[in-house]
């Protein structure tokens, strides 16, 4: 039986947005600024940081907590400032990621290795065809009138571009994708160039590309169930094989923290996004009298302790 119901809820102007909200107990200290913040930011998107203080069981959806219209602008000012700097640091991942498949298999293989479903793993019937991706990207590109596609075809009879600048035009989930289909051996010699197995590598990817997604269209992350986690790290007989971990709860923030730290260690050694983090999220805990916390978050107890943190801490 279908128990669904229509959606007929009006839209509200920004005044009954206001009025709803003191209705539902929540204290607002300063209209004026409560007006604008819904105005630029959007009662929808707001109520992404509110939702957890609001008692569900009454239909009036009440606010269970002494919670303040300000209180819930910190956690979404905290939030954009942890994703720009999780943004910040998979960039730097991203693009070393990517270079790094791209000089392994162009120097391998050689440039146009991408086009031969023999550089892959599976048949071409039985999976989802990343020559079709690439081919896809560089069409929308094309479309663009992209000034490297333009260049290249002007110099150039190929019809195809080398991978070197075929990467420039992949999101972080294509190259995860590229990178599952590569043969067993491939995997292997491109996550030994970080000092990790393949398999946590990849892994790895396909989260950091999920947390990337979350970033890049502002999606809620500090206190967000993570639905794709990470595994355990595993990096026995490498150099890094000290930072192998266990976490405790995979679902929230802190082993992704943990991944993004042990990658930046790697490619930027004297990266202060540690220290950036921890300095945001000691001040917003402050700020919200420990209502934004370190354990709500997945952190373990003296997290600062472990032999990562205590290296990559160290930058200020």
């Amino acid at each position: 039986m279908d128990n669904k119901i229509n959606f007929n809820k009006p839209a509200l102007t920004i005044e009954e947005q206001v009025s709803l909200l003191e209705s539902r107990n929540m204290k607002i200290k300063d209209k004026e600024y409560a007006r604008r913040c819904l105005f630029h930011i959007g009662y929808y998107r707001l109520s992404g940081y509110w939702f957890k203080y609001q008692d569900k069981s009454t239909e009036k959806n009440l606010f269970k907590e002494n919670i303040s219209f300000e209180e819930v602008i910190n956690f979404y000012r905290f939030d954009s400032k942890l994703r720009s700097l999780i943004l910040d640091a998979l960039e730097k991942i991203e693009i070393s990621i990517s270079t790094h498949i791209s000089y392994y298999m162009c120097n391998t293989v050689g440039p146009y290795w991408y086009m031969d479903f023999g550089n892959y793993q599976c048949k071409k019937e039985n999976f989802n065809d990343p020559i079709a991706i690439i081919k896809e990207e560089l069409e929308k590109s094309s479309n663009k009138k992209n000034k490297i596609l333009k260049d290249f075809h002007n110099k150039y009879s190929n019809k195809g571009l080398p991978f070197w600048m075929v990467d420039q035009f992949l999101a972080f989930g294509q190259i995860s994708h590229i990178f599952s289909y590569l043969k067993k051996e491939d995997k292997k010699r491109i996550a030994m160039a970080f000092e990790m197995n393949s398999k946590f590598f990849q892994n790895s990817l396909h989260v950091l590309s999920y947390i990337r997604n979350i970033c890049a269209h502002y999606s809620r992350l500090y206190d967000k169930k993570i639905s794709i986690k990470p595994k355990n790290i595993a990096l026995y007989n490498t150099s890094l094989s000290c930072f192998s971990v266990k976490f405790g709860r995979t679902d929230r923030l802190y082993p992704i923290f943990y991944i993004i730290s042990l990658y930046l260690l790697v490619i930027d050694p004297k990266s202060k996004f540690c220290t950036l983090i921890k300095n945001l999220i000691d001040k917003y805990k402050e700020l919200s009298e420990d209502k934004i916390n370190y354990k709500d978050m997945g952190f373990p107890e003296n997290w600062e302790n472990q032999k990562l943190f205590k290296i990559m801490l160290k930058n200020k």
